[in-house]
């Protein structure tokens, strides 16, 4: 029995150890690029429940962020085939991975995008991207009939993608703020982890995009394969005899300076001759551009606010402007749409271990020693500091499962509640729906299938909305007079008593039967149709 015990013991450390060596975690899925979601640096964030907690961190400061950024001039063809034209890179910062090549195919509806970036953060640049341009090309008539004329619409892709990375918090400097310190101070655990979660968001991977789409109409099928010339070369004059700002700039590829020459220098006969020439052709090329019915469509994602920026583009230099404005906006490493985020517990940042009195200590165990009255005495164990806060750590993490299951179960309750007396106020008379509404259909709110209204109403009566206040009863409090279902708040007491950072929850029979209840408690009905809208009606 001595050695089961031992090698249960075993087993139980070796788990928590593999949790102590996987550390810091990294999240480049939809948990962190949905938009209606907010990490920011410092902040709380729990992996078991998918949420993001308070911000326990004042005064945040970052280590300086890289970036890898990536332009490209594509025609667009109508049948199915692309033509790269133009494709330039530039890395401020060359990490030891390479980095996929844009790969750019049509389709009937539009464009698809293959992510140029490996790793984190591409899926939701392709989504973006794509949905962006497939937007655009299908606002554009591939064909038009003006004053008896048929015109043929012809599009070129030009496409700006930036992203930054190893934008993290310096935790050397960054320090905890004044009501979390004063949580940990008072030892109150439970309070901290359930305002600033067990984890909290080291670093963030982000990434920015900006797509324009240049259109023109000829008389003709072919593409005018000149102007297109002309158009591209117009493109990458980026840099204008007209900048008079200082400083070096930045380069973005061949041709497109974002910067200001560093001196200005007294013109050359020569000087003066080009300045003639440039400005023959481009007076030249808008009036091509003019008589093709040249039009821009821009769009951008993950920009950072610049008062003086504007993305607005109606002729060549403004759409000049809007590129530079745009690369400048992009370069904020606290904006732009996340790809990736690290998270790392709370125990293992140096500050949080300074103040959490973790002190190692002896704890009673069985043993063979006898006192004096014969009976076996207690041998005292020595309970290791990493271990304290492994089985810290894990206790935080159940802490948060148990309260967001229990207020997403509140939730459902109050939900379907407010549902019912919607229904009852909006389209009742005298307890029974109103005959205008006998064949109304509601809205679907997740996009599946269109529901009666009458169907739901029979659904929520109030037996089948108190069920879900007693499920988070029983969840909570347990089964009177079954020792064996105790609940989550005797499973929580149980953690207390022993410690929360002394004994796991995996240890404690009243939490054994607690953490298989946790998870997913929503339900279709009410998701998919509370609160009521009405979409149409249907015919009998």
């Amino acid at each position: 029995m001595k050695f089961i015990r031992t090698i249960l013991k075993l087993a139980v450390i070796l788990l928590f150890t593999c949790q102590l060596f996987a550390g810091p975690t990294i999240i480049r899925d939809n948990r962190v690029t949905d938009l209606s979601t907010t990490p920011v640096l410092g902040r709380g964030y729990s992996i078991g429940t998918n949420t993001f907690q308070s911000t326990c961190m004042q005064n945040v400061i970052i280590t300086e962020p890289s970036y890898d950024m990536k332009y490209s001039f594509t025609q667009i063809e109508d049948k199915g085939t692309e033509r790269k034209s133009k494709e330039t890179e530039d890395t401020k910062e060359t990490s030891s991975s390479k980095r996929k090549s844009a790969s750019i195919s049509t389709t009937s509806g539009g464009i698809a995008f293959l992510p140029f970036i490996a790793g984190g953060g591409g899926g939701s640049t392709y989504n973006s991207t794509r949905s962006g341009v497939d937007q655009s090309l299908r606002s554009l008539s591939k064909k038009t009939v003006i004053e008896g004329k048929t015109w043929y619409s012809h599009s070129m892709l030009v496409t700006i993608n930036l992203m930054s990375y190893y934008a993290s918090v310096d935790e050397s400097r960054s320090k905890l703020s004044k009501s979390a310190v004063t949580l940990l101070t008072n030892n109150d655990l439970p309070g901290f982890f359930s305002s600033c979660g067990p984890y909290y968001v080291r670093s963030i991977g982000r990434h920015a995009t900006f797509i324009s789409i240049f259109s023109y109409q000829s008389e003709s099928t072919t593409r005018d394969e000149n102007f297109e010339d002309n158009l591209r070369t117009e493109i990458s004059r980026f840099s204008t005899s007209s900048q008079k700002k200082s400083g070096a700039g930045a380069v973005i590829g061949p041709g497109l300076s974002v910067g200001w020459s560093a001196a200005k220098s007294s013109k050359s006969a020569s000087d003066k001759s080009r300045e003639v020439v440039d400005q023959q052709r481009r007076e030249s090329f808008n009036s091509n551009a003019e008589s093709y019915r040249l039009t821009i469509n821009t769009s951008a994602y993950g920009l950072g606010k610049d008062k003086k920026a504007t993305l607005i583009s109606f002729d060549m230099d403004s759409f000049k402007s809007a590129v530079k404005d745009a690369f400048m906006s992009m370069q904020n490493p606290r904006t732009g749409k996340v790809g990736s985020i690290e998270v790392v517990p709370w125990v293992e940042n140096t500050e949080f271990q300074a103040l959490v009195n973790l002190e190692q200590e002896e704890i009673p165990q069985e043993g063979a020693l006898k006192d004096a009255t014969g009976d076996t005495a207690k041998k005292p164990e020595v309970k290791l500091l990493y271990e304290k806060k492994l089985i810290l750590n894990s206790n935080a993490e159940f802490f948060m499962e148990i309260e967001r299951t229990d207020r997403n179960k509140l939730n459902m309750y109050y939900k379907a509640k407010l549902c019912k007396k919607n229904i009852d106020v909006n389209f009742k008379v005298d307890g029974s729906l109103k005959p205008e509404y006998g064949n109304a259909l509601l809205v679907n709110h997740r996009g599946g299938d269109l529901i009666q209204l009458t169907l739901l109403d029979e659904k929520l009566t109030e037996e089948f909305v108190e069920e879900y206040y007693r499920k988070e009863q029983k969840f909570m409090f347990g089964v009177k007079r079954n020792k064996d279902k105790p609940g989550a708040a005797e499973c929580i007491r149980q953690i207390m008593l022993n410690g929360i950072y002394q004994k796991s929850h995996r240890e404690i029979k009243a939490c054994q039967t607690v953490s298989k209840e946790l998870g997913d408690v929503m339900s279709d009905l009410l998701e998919n149709f509370c609160m009521p809208e009405i979409a149409g009606f249907y015919e009998e």
